[in-house]
């Protein structure tokens, strides 16, 4: 399955009695971080997520990305997703580069 076709797949987050599920986007944070420092830190976490699978949609941008740069056996860094990003339009969706080096 292709990075496009997980996010296409994924499930997204519903709303429990009109107020969104249990979410932390310090922790979305954390593990795209903690992929960025250490990209096989990927393959230990992509079993269990999928770009659906984060809160902030920017987030799952950001992840399928990264999931699609592994497919293609390029190294996962600032630059490459920033490029890949910002090649399908989402780099600006996403808050531009600067959100990807904070």
């Amino acid at each position: 399955m292709s990075a496009l076709e997980a996010w296409e797949d994924a499930p997204r987050a519903k709303t429990i009695d009109g107020c969104p599920p249990p979410h932390d986007l310090n922790a979305d944070a954390c593990c795209l971080s903690a992929i960025m420092i250490d990209e096989f830190n990927l393959d230990r976490v992509a079993q269990y997520l999928r770009p659906g699978s984060f809160y902030s949609s920017a987030h799952g941008y950001m992840f399928e990305g990264m999931l699609a740069l592994r497919e293609q056996g390029t190294a996962i860094d600032n630059s490459t997703l920033m490029t890949w990003l910002r090649d399908r339009g989402r780099l600006k969706m996403i808050g531009g580069s600067g959100y990807i080096t904070e």
